[in-house]
């Protein structure tokens, strides 16, 4: 835990009891689930019967990820790691029930502008985030964007403070390989996620990855108070990535994820 700040790095490793505890409680998460998703086979039902299924489109995400016991974090939701980070995103509607999957990266303002297209409605002003209409119906077109990553809480070291008063604990860039998160207390943290998925061990001390570093920081820059159209600046080429190693890199991600914690 050396190379983290050191609000991660002074918790206490998790007892046995409270591993045990976290894994029942993730189970009764599971469980509770099972009635939303009774709830949404009967609205689909209902929308078929009256025929408005033809023209539908349900979306399925969620407000934030959680940790449940990463970090020795057992329960949050409000730092730059992939626990808090990750949200599932399902698509259905006209064109998009083959049950086939993309891989491009889609942040909330990319949701809200793509669900203003599937609808035929302009947005009322020039929005920070793209339509993904493109990735839905044609296919993956790669990781080229910078995904902005911002967490507030009321106790960080020093204010930087958003317009409603929220205080800014970190904030950073995630790229396809690279997760690069910045604190208000001025510790950083970098990895290189091809080689940690699980965000094991900072490398941001690592000579090797200080050109990276560099590159992330300039994108950290243009991303951070960028409004409009400045949000679909493309990142550097170093830090682009194709559709298929997007693909493959993403699966082997999943894969060392569930060898981790799947359950068997």
């Amino acid at each position: 835990m050396s190379d983290k700040p050191p609000f991660i790095r002074h918790r206490p490793e998790p007892s046995r009891s409270e591993r045990l505890a976290e894994r029942n409680l993730t189970r009764q998460r599971a469980q509770a689930i099972y009635v939303m998703d009774q709830q949404i086979r009967h609205t689909i039902q209902k929308l078929k019967r009256t025929g408005e299924w033809k023209d539908t489109y349900l979306v399925f995400t969620s407000d934030n990820g959680y940790y449940l016991g990463e970090h020795r974090i057992l329960h949050n939701k409000v730092n730059g790691h992939e626990p808090s980070l990750r949200v599932p995103l399902i698509i259905a509607g006209p064109g998009a029930r083959d049950g086939s999957s993309r891989y491009d990266p889609i942040t909330t303002v990319d949701l809200t502008r793509t669900i203003l297209d599937l609808g035929r409605a302009a947005p009322p002003m020039t929005p920070d985030g793209t339509s993904l209409l493109p990735t839905l119906r044609g296919g993956d077109q790669g990781w080229n964007r910078a995904v902005p990553i911002e967490s507030s809480n009321g106790r960080a070291p020093r204010r930087t403070v958003f317009r409603n008063g929220e205080v800014l604990r970190s904030s950073g860039v995630r790229t396809a390989r690279y997760s690069y998160i910045r604190y208000a207390s001025g510790h950083t943290e970098l990895y290189d996620l091809y080689a940690d998925p699980h965000q094991d061990a900072s490398a941001d001390q690592d000579a090797a990855l200080r050109p990276i570093r560099q590159l992330l920081r300039q994108a950290w820059d243009q991303m951070y108070r960028c409004r409009g159209t400045q949000c679909l600046a493309p990142l550097p080429e170093e830090l682009q990535v194709p559709p298929a190693e997007n693909r493959l890199e993403t699966r082997a991600w999943f894969t060392a994820h569930e060898r981790r914690y799947g359950y068997r």
